[in-house]
């Protein structure tokens, strides 16, 4: 706690899920709480920018997968070009703070528009299956469209909405929501 003439303000953090709370108060009596963010309730998507953490999976373009503390447990499958199963899971996560379906951050350009088309469909046992199509941007003017090659050999570029891996050095951010005996809501119950 700090202190300075009639105004204090306190830090209080949580032991696991590193919330952060101050809280405040001035001369007048009012009271300020702000949370702040941590590596424990937030990260960075692919995209550099900050988002609410908790269970998330990175799916880099072989197919390789990081899980967080929250995930773990948590498998992803490459079933071919740039289609991928998430398994172990329970579907979007159900609080909708990275939008409708829970969230999938997909790779941006420096423009911000995304660069790829991301089909994808919770499975009756809750897997979530994504498929991944190139992006050309068409409504940009022609040198600032997405034109990705495919193939140096031939100098041949993909197609709008044509299959592709994600891009060289980007990845998808995958928020899940986890089943009740996954090892983190385990060892939750054991705290």
């Amino acid at each position: 706690m700090t202190r300075i003439s009639d105004t204090w303000a306190g830090f209080v953090a949580h032991y696991s899920d590193g919330v952060l709370f101050v809280h405040g108060n001035e001369a007048s009596g009012n009271t300020k709480i702000s949370y702040l963010w941590t590596d424990k309730n937030a990260t960075f998507d692919g995209n550099g920018f900050l988002k609410k953490t908790s269970p998330i999976i990175q799916i880099h373009p072989d197919g390789h997968f990081i899980t967080n503390d929250e995930s773990e447990g948590a498998t992803v499958t490459k079933l071919g070009l740039g289609h991928y199963k998430l398994s172990g899971i329970l579907g979007y996560n159900a609080d909708g703070a990275w939008g409708v379906h829970g969230g999938i951050s997909v790779p941006r350009d420096v423009n911000g528009n995304e660069l790829v088309y991301v089909d994808d469909k919770v499975l009756p046992d809750g897997a979530i299956e994504i498929r991944v199509t190139h992006r050309q941007n068409a409504h940009m003017p022609a040198r600032l469209q997405n034109r990705r090659i495919k193939s140096q050999d031939e100098q041949t570029h993909y197609t709008d909405d044509e299959a592709c891996d994600l891009p060289a050095g980007t990845r998808l951010d995958v928020r899940v929501q986890m089943p009740e005996d996954s090892i983190w809501n385990q060892q939750q119950v054991l705290e």
